[in-house]
């Protein structure tokens, strides 16, 4: 399912964030073994922003804030993976590519 229909569920609580990582962990745990494309993983922090987001929703304010709107935050709430060359901040970072091309 599409990133951005997956943000539309959250946004109408059809779903919670907390939900939807629970499911993404979930399925990187069934597959990983299989394809070995995950080389480190979050899950703890990624539960505590869910449940923190889902929190937040339930402010009242929340669906007025134009700061929380679906055009500032597109992807409020959906759980991502991506490579490992990419930043951030809670991964350490392998600089293969660097070493490589020093050799």
């Amino acid at each position: 399912m599409p990133g951005k229909t997956l943000a539309e569920l959250i946004r109408k609580r059809e779903i919670t964030s907390t939900k939807l990582v629970e499911m993404h962990i979930d399925r990187i745990v069934e597959v990983n073994p299989l394809v070995n494309a995950i080389v480190q993983t979050a899950f703890a922090k990624a539960l505590d922003e869910a449940a923190r987001i889902d929190e937040l929703m339930k402010e009242e304010t929340f669906d007025t804030d134009p700061k929380y709107s679906a055009e500032n935050m597109p992807y409020l709430g959906v759980p991502i993976t991506c490579k490992e060359i990419i930043f951030v901040k809670v991964f350490l970072m392998l600089l293969t590519l660097l070493i490589y091309q020093l050799n």
